[in-house]
């Protein structure tokens, strides 16, 4: 390895890319990615998620869920984490 610090980036995905929205599929398919361009700040932030979930008395077993999570434990660890040095990108459909 010559020195540098990899990037690295995180994907996820939310609704379903069916198109049967008359029979349950979501009208929205969304991905979206996080990315680092220093390991040491993907580290960081992890940290700082470990340290909201144990604050917030939320079980280390499970994914965030922002849809099911109250809006003011993601307000707070948005806040927490909106000065480390990462980017987002997302795609959003409209399937309708």
């Amino acid at each position: 390895m010559n020195g540098k610090s990899k990037k690295l980036v995180f994907v996820d995905d939310a609704g379903d890319p069916g198109f049967k929205l008359d029979r349950g599929s979501s009208n929205f398919f969304v991905i979206a990615c996080v990315i680092f361009d220093k390991s040491i700040v993907a580290e960081e932030v992890s940290q700082i998620m470990k340290k909201h979930r144990l604050d917030a008395r939320l079980s280390s077993a499970n994914e965030y869920k922002f849809s099911k999570t109250k809006k003011s434990i993601i307000k707070d660890l948005l806040n927490k984490v909106k000065d480390c040095d990462f980017r987002i990108r997302a795609i959003c459909v409209d399937k309708s």
